[in-house]
């Protein structure tokens, strides 16, 4: 990734003021929807504030990024992610789906498609990725800290809150590790070494951990190697090193995973999840239990593998299937399923296109994207991916190394 912040030297003092206050301004589009905030926000403010918030930036976008507006809304891919909002409003307004879930099914997809739109047209524009980093660290931090803070304070999002797991903002706990990995990587160069760099990603890695998600703490560890062993060149770690730092991290987080019930006051009842990670243990009932829901939620697809059973059908029939494909083929049949993975695939296809080596932030986090959707099924409802694809339609991602607006240019370590 290059460098977020260039020298203020490069910049005339009134430029750098201005950039400032329109940096922190789209900073805060992403903010928005990195951290969940937006749904705090419609909690708390008196307005419906999502259509007002969404509405201001619409109006700036159209002022201020006219040619970046019309730069997106001509790309073909632009128009298939359309369809994830279009497909759904459509079948509501068209009445084919009653049940009491299916607007808000309907809204949440706007909401996520929204967070895409508006970020391709930011990210598009001069400083984009520049924005995309400030921002994705103050989310990171603001994640992070909501993680800990559940630890001692009661978090009325939390939907797991009585069992001692975490979830900050994101309400699910498989939800908040998937959210804090994929905003580590984009906050923190994987190709570069620093103190600074390993320490924020330990502190993520514990935060993930605070999870208690099974599938969390086992791609937490998968990232752990790769910021270890993928940086090379000046600066990185020798390989004797790096695996003393990578024993050492594992004694730690073993031991830390196992006295922490102790230190926080975790009832021992309630972390299982942890010890049976440790012991490769699975046969307890929310494993099993996740198997029969799949074979459940596989048998109603097939039963409506062209139509589906409608938008809203999972909360509906209580097809909790922990999985994202199955989850997005039960409400939209096959066609909507062919969608989703039509848009992993394409953010692969350029990944490897534009080269391994220079892409590893994006294959990261797709490989994220594609791992999770197998454990759960509110994964393809993140705001935090709608941004990253936004990065992968516009090429943000995809910059030369003399780029000083790239997410793969060379820089100093976040």
């Amino acid at each position: 990734m290059a460098e977020a912040f260039p020298s203020e030297s490069v910049l005339s003092e009134g430029g750098a003021q201005g950039r400032g206050l329109v940096g922190a301004f789209e900073s805060a589009w992403f903010v928005y929807f990195l951290t969940g905030f937006y749904v705090v926000a419609d909690d708390y403010l008196p307005i419906p504030s999502f259509y007002l918030v969404v509405g201001v930036f619409l109006l700036y976008f159209a002022m201020a990024r006219p040619f970046q507006l019309a730069e997106v809304a001509l790309k073909p891919i632009f128009w298939v992610w359309a369809l994830t909002m279009l497909i759904p409003l459509l079948l509501y307004f068209s009445g084919g789906s009653a049940n009491p879930f299916a607007w808000s099914s309907a809204t949440l997809r706007t909401t996520i498609f929204a967070a895409f739109a508006g970020s391709a047209v930011l990210l598009s524009a001069p400083r984009g990725a520049e924005t995309l980093r400030a921002a994705a660290r103050i989310a990171l931090a603001t994640a992070v800290l909501l993680s800990f803070a559940d630890l001692v304070f009661e978090n009325p999002y939390n939907r797991s809150e009585e069992t001692g797991r975490t979830s900050g903002l994101y309400a699910d706990a498989n939800t908040s590790a998937a959210a804090i990995g994929a905003l580590l990587l984009l906050a923190v160069d994987v190709t570069k070494q620093s103190f600074k760099g390993l320490l924020v990603v330990g502190i993520s890695v514990l935060a993930i951990i605070s999870t208690q998600s099974r599938s969390g703490m086992i791609f937490a560890v998968f990232l752990l190697a790769a910021y270890l062993l993928l940086p090379r060149g000046p600066g990185t770690l020798p390989g004797f090193a790096r695996f003393g730092v990578g024993l050492i991290g594992l004694v730690f987080i073993v031991g830390l995973v196992l006295i922490t019930p102790l230190l926080i006051d975790i009832d021992t009842a309630e972390a299982w999840r942890l010890q049976s990670l440790l012991t490769l243990d699975f046969d307890d009932g929310s494993a099993q239990g996740r198997v029969v829901r799949f074979e459940f939620a596989l048998s109603q697809f097939l039963d409506n593998f062209w139509s589906g059973k409608g938008i809203g059908a999972p909360r509906f029939y209580g097809i909790f299937s922990h999985n994202a494909f199955l989850e997005t083929a039960v409400e939209y049949g096959v066609g909507g399923l062919l969608i989703y993975l039509f848009l992993i695939g394409n953010a692969f296809f350029r990944c490897f296109r534009f080269g391994i080596q220079k892409s590893w932030t994006p294959i990261l986090i797709t490989t994220q994207i594609l791992y999770y959707s197998f454990f759960s099924h509110t994964i393809q409802q993140l705001p935090v991916y709608a941004v990253f694809f936004a990065g992968i339609l516009v090429g943000t991602f995809f910059e030369e190394h003399d780029s000083k607006d790239s997410l793969t240019g060379p820089g100093a370590p976040a």
